[in-house]
């Protein structure tokens, strides 16, 4: 894909950054980049912020020559894969893998691995990204899914969207929370600090749920429910009632949270397959780190 025009059907006047993301195969971000380089146009007129509006009937003229060049380094990679078919895979990514490529990190990626084993993936979405149809923090261990298609690419990151896909995770976090709870708080850009997000008022909606399993030495076990997908959504939300995720040193400042991993894992995801229509009800095993932080022989659930 080099240069294109798109006629805008949209009568609800989206953001260009959204409306491009959701129109081609690039991310949000990669659009941010071409704007900021001047080679995006609405109606012959070069736009100057990622936050103008698109109206319907507009023509947007798009130069994506400058992301031709692939960041992608295949790398060979020991990938726990929990489900296979032809069009999706669901690997369980480890705590300190980061998922894809970006301007903070040179390192080797998962998806260096995944092309690696599976380089027909590399054609998939987003070329930076190509198969991620949804975000894991790098911190973060547990269940990720992978398109290996483009038909199952758009789908799975349509039903992302829609909140049709269930996720649940294990954290443990400092302190003793209620028996059950609901975040309900808005999360946006953190005022002073680009990296973290914060709960601000005018953020974005966002929805966590928990339920506590057991507590020791000052640790809390949860089971963690979130209804939508907010970057560092449940890091934000449990530093916000004061419980942050033990290891959490970006969102709390205590000594007492040094540790060698953060404590949170992404450990059951449930959907509907995207093109076979079969329900997925996929389970990771906890980490043994958990139980032997909370004393336990094992954590089953």
């Amino acid at each position: 894909m080099k240069k294109i025009r798109i006629i805008c059907k949209e009568n609800d006047n989206p953001r260009i950054d959204y409306y491009l993301s959701k129109t081609t195969i690039y991310s949000r971000s990669n659009i941010a980049k071409l704007i900021a380089s001047d080679l995006v146009k609405k109606n012959g007129v070069e736009i100057k912020k990622s936050s103008e509006s698109v109206g319907y009937g507009d023509t947007i003229s798009v130069d994506f020559s400058s992301l031709s060049v692939s960041k992608l380094n295949p790398t060979k990679m020991t990938l726990k894969i929990m489900y296979e078919d032809e069009d999706i895979l669901v690997i369980s990514k480890k705590s300190g893998i980061v998922v894809h490529y970006a301007d903070s990190h040179t390192g080797d990626t998962l998806v260096d691995g995944i092309i690696n084993q599976f380089p027909d993936i590399k054609n998939v979405g987003d070329p930076d990204r190509p198969g991620i149809v949804h975000r894991l923090d790098k911190e973060t261990s547990g269940l990720i899914v992978i398109a290996k298609n483009n038909m199952s690419y758009k789908t799975l990151k349509q039903m992302f969207k829609d909140r049709e896909i269930k996720k649940e995770y294990i954290g443990i976090v400092t302190g003793s929370t209620p028996q059950k709870g609901r975040i309900d708080a808005p999360i946006g850009r953190h005022p002073l600090k680009k990296i973290k997000r914060a709960v601000i008022e005018g953020g974005k909606q966002a929805l966590t749920s928990y339920e506590k399993l057991m507590e020791n030495q000052g640790l809390t076990l949860v089971l963690i429910k979130i209804q939508t997908g907010r970057m560092h959504q449940i890091r934000v939300h449990f530093s916000s009632i004061g419980h942050p995720i033990y290891g959490d040193t970006l969102y709390s400042s205590s000594q007492n949270l040094k540790s060698d991993r953060l404590f949170l894992h992404a450990s059951r995801i449930n959907f509907e397959h995207p093109l076979q229509k079969k329900i997925l009800d996929i389970k990771d095993e906890i980490p043994k780190c958990f139980s032997q932080t909370m004393n336990l022989n094992k954590i089953i659930f």
